[in-house]
């Protein structure tokens, strides 16, 4: 994503985009795209941080697709933590195929307390 973000309606918008392509790319094992959608959403992060606004990805916390919901699950573990956490478990204890796996990962490192929120830098 070469453009720049002009507003958080913008940034949320192209988060989520990016976040249901990055579910789908990893689901495929597409490397290719979900590295590409992986920094679309790094950017969009660092702008919603840096304009206060990453509570906004709350509402979207019962996206239909459970790696959208990882995705904002763990941008929301700094900020609301029991949330992100009781949606991360639903995740790593269903079904879910790679988002299980991934938030799986995610609450161990949480656990362990090796996160780093690379928007917060």
């Amino acid at each position: 994503m070469k453009k720049a973000i002009n507003s958080v309606e913008e940034a949320l918008e192209i988060y989520l985009n990016a976040a249901r392509e990055n579910a789908e790319a990893s689901e495929q094992c597409d490397s290719r795209k979900t590295n590409k959608t992986h920094d679309i959403i790094r950017k969009c992060e660092k702008y919603l941080y840096d304009n206060n606004s990453m509570i906004l990805l709350e509402k979207y916390l019962n996206d239909p697709i459970p790696g959208v919901r990882v995705w904002i699950a763990l941008d929301l573990l700094p900020i609301i933590p029991e949330k992100a956490i009781e949606v991360l478990e639903e995740i790593a204890n269903g079904s879910y195929g790679v988002a299980k796996i991934d938030a799986s990962d995610i609450l161990n490192e949480w656990k362990k307390g090796s996160l780093v929120f690379p928007y917060m830098k």
